[in-house]
């Protein structure tokens, strides 16, 4: 053997050596009072999560998995399978690939199936096993959707083209005659065919015809009661007038109005006792054709009609939720010195996997107190999602913070 090719050797091996010392993972542990999370990062970039993570809660695992290269890669848990909701998933490289299952104290509501990020299928159950809602669609984005009620009784049918609502959507009563009957193209109601009685005869379901009108949407529970869920006005297929939202007891949820298909003016969401009213101006227009392929990874349209049947759940519930508030906000020097109080009205994304996203304070009454709101909302460890007929949805939650002097 040559000195020269002895020397390319330990020249390759030093490189070598070199580069395994340049991406050592270091362990870094941090702790907010009582969120701790443990994770490994990269030491030539200490931002790059790289490796075994995991998030505790007053001592019990509420997020684990591993990180490559600042991805979340292989199998990861959210949540607990003793305590509330439980999900195992399966991600590629950061992207969703396999199955996302969804549980609760061991039973499986629901499971959706990712290839390379998008939604191939999706079944949901309730807690005796039978199915509530099913989705399948091929590569080219169609198939269909169907939900249905615990009797097994079809509750809705909707067609699925290029991933998104298009074609006749039929909803059933609890018996199994037609309730209701509307045309949607690309997300859009176009023109409500028909709203039926329990004994066939024609009630008010909106006047839409060709993509003018006004359209009810409708919410039925489970014990196949209807209600009106949300109201729309629509003119050459675009939103125009009055639009509101309705609780599921009936009472105003949401009401403002649209112009040209973009909110416009004051628009008011009721709260408990109290509101919200924000101003939109020139707002960009909602126009459905551009959402394209992103349904068939969000799931977005499976979840028009029936309501939440789950709302997000801080660990330990609301007394959990105020008692973390009560320990962590400080009240900011500066809006003391300038004598703000009053209630500063946050709101925020909780995802499918119960991560708190797009914080935003949406009624201020003093900016170290926003900065402070937005600190501690930062803190929070992983809420339970949000559950839809057995799957975990996106859902905004908004957090009232009332901040007095003594």
């Amino acid at each position: 053997m040559t000195m020269k090719f002895i020397l390319a050797i330990v020249a390759i091996l030093i490189a070598t050596i070199s580069f395994a010392q340049k991406t050592k993972k270091v362990k870094v542990s941090s702790a907010d009072n009582e969120v701790i999370r443990n994770y490994n990062v990269l030491k030539s970039d200490l931002s790059t999560l790289h490796g075994p993570f995991r998030r505790t809660y007053f001592g019990i695992v509420v997020c684990q998995g591993e990180y490559k290269l600042g991805n979340r890669h292989g199998f990861w848990e959210f949540g607990t399978e003793r305590e509330g909701l439980y999900l195992k998933a399966q991600f590629y490289e950061g992207t969703r690939d396999g199955s996302f299952r969804y549980s609760e104290k061991g039973i499986v509501l629901g499971e959706v199936f990712y290839d390379r990020g998008k939604v191939d299928s999706l079944f949901s159950y309730s807690k005796e096993g039978t199915i509530l809602k099913e989705l399948r669609i091929d590569d080219s984005g169609n198939g269909t959707e169907k939900s249905y009620y615990d009797n097994g009784q079809l509750m809705q049918h909707i067609p699925i083209k290029n991933f998104l609502m298009n074609g006749n959507v039929k909803t059933y009563y609890r018996n199994g005659l037609l309730f209701n009957e509307v045309i949607f193209k690309n997300d859009q109601p176009v023109t409500a065919v028909k709203t039926l009685t329990k004994k066939g005869d024609q009630m008010y379901g909106g006047d839409l015809k060709n993509g003018t009108g006004e359209i009810l949407l409708f919410r039925i529970h489970k014990e196949g009661e209807v209600k009106v869920r949300e109201r729309i006005n629509l003119k050459n297929h675009q939103r125009q007038g009055d639009y509101c939202t309705y609780n599921e007891d009936g009472g105003l949820a949401i009401k403002g109005q649209y112009f040209n298909g973009a909110r416009e003016g004051e628009w008011i969401t009721f709260l408990s006792g109290d509101s919200i009213v924000e101003v939109y101006e020139d707002e960009e227009p909602l126009v459905a054709d551009t959402l394209g392929d992103s349904s068939r990874s969000t799931y977005r349209t499976i979840f028009a009609y029936t309501e939440l049947e789950l709302m997000p759940e801080f660990p330990g519930g609301e007394s959990g939720l105020m008692n973390f508030l009560g320990k962590n906000i400080k009240y900011p020097k500066q809006a003391r010195f300038d004598g703000a109080q009053g209630t500063t009205y946050a709101s925020f994304i909780i995802s499918e996997l119960g991560e708190i996203e797009d914080v935003k304070i949406e009624t201020s009454i003093h900016p170290a107190i926003d900065s402070e709101v937005i600190r501690v909302i930062g803190l929070m460890p992983n809420w339970q999602p949000g559950f839809q007929n057995g799957v975990a949805v996106k859902v905004q939650y908004n957090l009232p913070i009332r901040m007095t002097m003594n």
